[in-house]
């Protein structure tokens, strides 16, 4: 065949296209996945329905039985460290006495959990000093005008009078703390005074703080002796100018200072045996007179 020029130019104005693909021919169609709508949003709460879970090693939550033992614990054990170790503590010695008694209470009545309101804990505990404090300041405003012979009643002039005579004897080289109502700086002797001793049983054995103590180590009296005689001696120097007045009893008091006095006092006794012996005999009746004390309220 001959091909002439025309022929090919009318063909050179075609366009040839390839035929379009069938449905079945085309590559499936991938759909992007669906949002969940279940999962929690970051920070915020768990899922509605699911059950939030606590973590295994968190520390749990005490029930309020657990916590009423747990204060009523610590302060047992507070009052037994105020009353057997240290009455005159400074803020920050009180604050570590009140630790302390929280954490063996903790210990035994809920040791994996956490103590709510540990603060507001501690502040109750550190009360509990001035507390038993009062209470031994207390009783030796009522015994200690009786035992000292400070009373006048049927003239007030006069009671004024001998109060300030007598006063200052009483408490010069601290005499007020023996029998005779002397005190021989060269020598040693137990406090025996049935003013401070009857300031102590009052104090104890009428509060009921005696419940919680040892009793049977007669040695750890001897703070209770420190401490009856610091009150003794707080009340004598209320009454020094013939009126009541208030006379602070805290650690940086002068009442204080003698609590401290009484302390060392104690623990110079234990260095001489014959002094150390008559002590023991003297506490132990001290005990024996607070226990027949109770036992004669309970027959009334």
């Amino acid at each position: 065949m001959i091909v002439t020029d025309s022929l090919l130019q009318a063909t050179g104005d075609i366009t040839v296209t390839a035929p379009l693909p069938s449905c079945r021919e085309l590559p499936p169609v991938s759909t992007p996945p669906s949002p969940i709508t279940n999962l929690p949003v970051a920070g915020s709460g768990p899922v509605a329905n699911s059950p939030a879970r606590s973590h295994p090693y968190a520390p749990q939550r005490p029930t309020n039985e657990q916590f009423k033992k747990l204060m009523e614990a610590a302060k047992s054990n507070m009052r037994c460290k105020v009353l057997l170790e240290n009455a005159m503590p400074e803020t920050g010695v009180n604050t570590a006495m009140a630790e302390a008694a929280l954490l063996a209470a903790r210990q035994d009545f809920m040791p994996d959990a956490e103590v709510p309101n540990y603060e507001t804990c501690l502040k109750s505990l550190r009360t509990l000093t001035t507390t038993i404090r009062t209470a031994f300041k207390t009783r030796a405003r009522r015994e200690v005008p009786v035992h000292y012979d400070l009373n006048r009643p049927l003239d007030a002039n006069a009671e004024i009078a001998h109060r300030k005579q007598r006063v200052p004897i009483l408490v010069e080289n601290h005499a007020y703390l023996f029998l005779h109502e002397t005190n021989d700086p060269d020598s040693l002797a137990p406090v025996n005074h049935p003013g401070v001793h009857a300031v102590i049983v009052a104090a104890v054995w009428e509060t009921g703080f005696h419940t919680e103590l040892d009793i049977d180590d007669v040695d750890a009296l001897d703070n209770l002796i420190s401490l009856g005689g610091a009150a003794t001696h707080s009340v004598l120097l209320e009454h020094l100018n013939g009126r009541r007045q208030m006379v602070e009893f805290s650690a940086s008091s002068s009442s204080g200072a003698e609590y401290r006095f009484i302390q060392q006092h104690n623990l110079a006794i234990r260095n001489v045996p014959a002094v150390y012996h008559a002590s023991i005999s003297l506490k132990k009746d001290l005990v024996e007179r607070g226990i027949s004390t109770i036992s004669m309220s309970d027959d009334l």
